[in-house]
């Protein structure tokens, strides 16, 4: 029987292909073109350049190598639904040039347009041998071409066998890197709000956590925890049940700054780090505004070799010493206490009731008189105003 449909190369394609194979260049295939052959079915012939008559000319949808024949080539192209209204009896493949290289008639076929009541998807396959397939680039733009099923399917499955073959060759897995700041990759989902990695992408679950606790909704710190221990260990508490000892630190604690213009004995010449000697120094009292709330003036009182005593308020009439003042010191000089014998009057002592050694039998009750009575015999005793033994501390106060 006589071949009635083939396809072969042109002069010019047979001469572009053999110079490619020479030259180990390649030969850039890139359009097809489809023709109703002036009304009737063309033969091919080597001397043809053009189409008898050409219908329409698009790049090509899939150029590629048979797989079951290695020197057959095989170019695809795809007519969509809205072009048409032609026969299609004769297909042409032309290089990147234009110049025809490969010429094919085909069983005559109509195809509709969809103006016309009719939309098909038109599939044109031209399968041509050569010698050297490898001299035929078989890249194509995949920006102005359509892709058919079968191409998508082959496609997917090359694909699939791909990812399947590097899972094998990577143990099953992928070495995905992981994400960061500064580049894209896989996160690990957290729960925890108060993570501190920059690594870790945040639940919903854990944003709800966040947005009850701005609002106000947890009613407890246990239940935003989830942990009764963690939150008595936030809050510094401890169970009944644990006996735990609590020091002053824990129990009405007072704060440091709350200790400013207190004095307090320290018992080294050098006060300790945030203190100082309450010498009567100035201090700086934006820098220790705590210690000018004490101290208006910005004057720490001078305490050296003085002694602190309790202010009198309105106890004492008349003593109207203010807060801070200072009292000069007064001497009184030797106290004399006098006595009488045998019911003769006495000059008592300084004090209220003087003192006396009540053992003795010739001595009366003393009473207090202004002066002595001339005439009377006195027994004199000189009594020393030197006061307790003394310790010195080191008036300090808190600098805050």
């Amino acid at each position: 029987m006589t071949i009635k449909y083939f396809a072969l190369l042109t002069q010019q394609g047979a001469a572009k292909l053999a110079n490619a194979a020479a030259l180990g260049t390649k030969l850039e295939l890139t359009h097809l073109a489809v023709g109703d052959g002036g009304g009737s079915l063309p033969t091919p012939d080597p001397a043809m350049t053009t189409l008898i008559h050409e219908q329409r000319r698009a790049p090509l949808n899939s150029l590629c190598v048979d797989a079951d024949n290695p020197n057959q080539i095989i170019a695809e192209q795809i007519i969509p639904e809205n072009e048409g209204g032609f026969w299609i009896r004769e297909i042409g493949l032309f290089d990147s040039d234009g110049d025809l290289i490969a010429i094919a008639n085909c069983p005559e076929t109509y195809k509709p347009r969809l103006q016309e009541g009719s939309g098909r998807t038109q599939i044109v396959r031209l399968m041509l041998i050569v010698s050297h397939t490898q001299a035929v680039n078989l890249k194509i733009d995949p920006s102005v071409v359509l892709a058919s099923r079968q191409f998508v399917t082959d496609a997917l499955k090359r694909l699939a066998e791909k990812l399947q073959r590097e899972m094998l060759e990577h143990g099953k897995s992928y070495d995905l890197a992981d994400a960061s700041l500064t580049a894209k990759g896989v996160v690990q989902l957290c729960n925890d709000i108060d993570s501190g990695s920059d690594t870790v992408a945040a639940t919903a679950c854990a944003l709800k956590k966040v947005n009850d606790l701005a609002l106000g909704i947890a009613d407890n710190l246990a239940k935003m925890l989830g942990d009764p221990a963690a939150a008595r260990h936030h809050l510094g508490l401890g169970l009944l049940a644990q006996k735990d000892t609590l020091s002053a630190k824990d129990v009405n604690a007072i704060a440091v700054d709350e200790l400013a213009g207190i004095p307090l004995p320290w018992t080294q010449a050098v006060p300790p780090d945030g203190w100082l000697n309450c010498n009567g120094a100035y201090f700086d009292k934006q820098r220790y505004p705590a210690l000018a709330k004490a101290y208006p003036r910005g004057r720490i009182p001078d305490l050296r070799g003085q002694f602190i005593r309790g202010w009198y308020g309105d106890r004492v009439p008349g003593k109207d010493f203010a807060i801070l003042c200072t009292q000069s010191s007064v001497y009184t000089g030797p106290v004399m206490t006098t006595l009488k014998y045998n019911s003769v009057e006495v000059v008592g002592s300084s004090g209220d009731s003087g003192s006396h050694n009540a053992a003795d039998s010739g001595i009366q009750d003393p009473v207090w008189v202004s002066k002595a009575v001339p005439g009377v015999k006195y027994k004199e005793i000189f009594l020393s105003t030197d006061g307790p033994e003394i310790t010195f501390y080191n008036y300090i106060t808190r600098a805050a």
